[in-house]
């Protein structure tokens, strides 16, 4: 059993609206400080315009709060009777309100995105992904140093990793002339990582790493890929229909065409080398999904998978022959067991091979 959450009523002061790294635009509830759950709540989460429009909440209501599992701050209900006439309507923005670029929605999807790459509420998450080790792998690019160079308007964009000095890196505190004599090698060396690697650093929308994995085989370069009609895109296994219009209205964007070209510039690899030998196999043709915490690093795996002639999946579907599942496997387990998806364990999967 569980007891029913605590309440707070408070005045709701304002929305403003956060963009996050993938464009995502949330609103947020600015309330009157209030008491809840012993900490003095300020500010709420108001998720997306239809729940805006599903609570029917105003600026100047008066609204119930609570916290959701007890840790994040929500708000659940308008004070019908403590409505004044003079509240005002939420206006969700139609254009971003950090960068001005206009807002997508793709049809069916609920949060409204910002598709400029380079918005710069959106810039230190972004440049943290496009270093990080399953994408370009840039080592000695830490959070604190990307922080420190998009706050003093050093980096602004993909680009700029590529133009900085080991001079100017050696100068700054706790790097060094060591410290950054590496960091240059790691940046000269992510230019070459396969095609896979930077469509998946530049973050496009609802793509994770086996996505790009899927769009970079099939397209093989990065023109064909930004051309491609719906049609062709949801034609590829595990892509549907809202990835491919969110990835269509992306691609429009004068935004991304700039980053593109950029990158080509600089000497990134965007389109498919010659793929490797793939041997026959009694998995050659079966689709793969791994979840859960293996005894071998997972692109191990990923990798042996496919060079056995196996195909990955990002997410659990009707198309999905094989999950994988490791220790701590969570709802993607849960999942595949409910729409008779067989489960594999490590040592399944060796006897499979046989």
């Amino acid at each position: 059993y569980k007891y029913a959450a605590l309440q707070a009523t408070t005045l709701l002061k304002s929305v403003t609206f956060q963009v996050g790294r993938t464009g995502s635009i949330t609103p947020v509830a600015e309330l009157e400080p209030v008491q809840l759950s012993g900490s003095t709540i300020s500010r709420a989460t108001l998720h997306n315009e239809d729940e805006i429009k599903r609570l029917g909440v105003m600026v100047g209501d008066t609204v119930f709060i609570e916290k959701g599992g007890e840790i994040i701050p929500k708000i659940v209900k308008v004070v019908e009777d403590k409505r004044s006439a003079d509240v005002q309507p939420i206006v969700f923005p139609t254009e971003c309100p950090e960068c001005g670029t206009e807002l997508i929605k793709p049809e069916g999807e609920v949060r409204w995105r910002c598709p400029n790459p380079y918005c710069k509420a959106r810039m230190k998450g972004t440049l943290e992904h496009f270093v990080s080790r399953n994408a370009m792998d840039i080592d000695g690019m830490g959070d604190s140093l990307i922080n420190a160079l998009v706050d003093e308007g050093r980096l602004t964009k993909f680009a700029d990793i590529y133009s900085l000095q080991e001079e100017e890196l050696s100068k700054r505190e706790k790097m060094g002339t060591r410290s950054a004599q590496k960091l240059i090698a790691a940046i000269e060396k992510s230019k070459a990582q396969p095609f896979n690697r930077v469509l998946f650093a530049i973050g496009l929308p609802q793509v994770g790493v086996n996505g790009s994995k899927l769009l970079a085989n099939h397209f093989k370069n990065i023109d064909a890929l930004t051309s491609a009609t719906y049609a062709e895109l949801v034609s590829i296994n595990d892509v549907g229909d809202k990835t491919a219009e969110v990835l269509l209205q992306t691609f429009k964007t004068d935004a991304y065409k700039e980053m593109i070209a950029e990158l080509k510039a600089i000497g990134l690899t965007l389109e498919e080398g010659e793929a490797p030998a793939v041997v026959e196999s009694a998995i050659t043709g079966k689709t793969f999904l791994i979840t859960g915490t293996l005894s071998v690093p997972r692109k191990e795996m990923e990798d042996r998978i496919t060079s056995l002639g196996g195909r990955l999946l990002s997410s659990v579907s009707k198309n999905l022959d094989y999950l994988i599942a490791g220790e701590k496997a969570g709802s993607k387990l849960t999942k595949a067991e409910s729409i008779g998806v067989t489960v594999l364990s490590e040592d399944d999967f060796e006897d499979l091979l046989k």
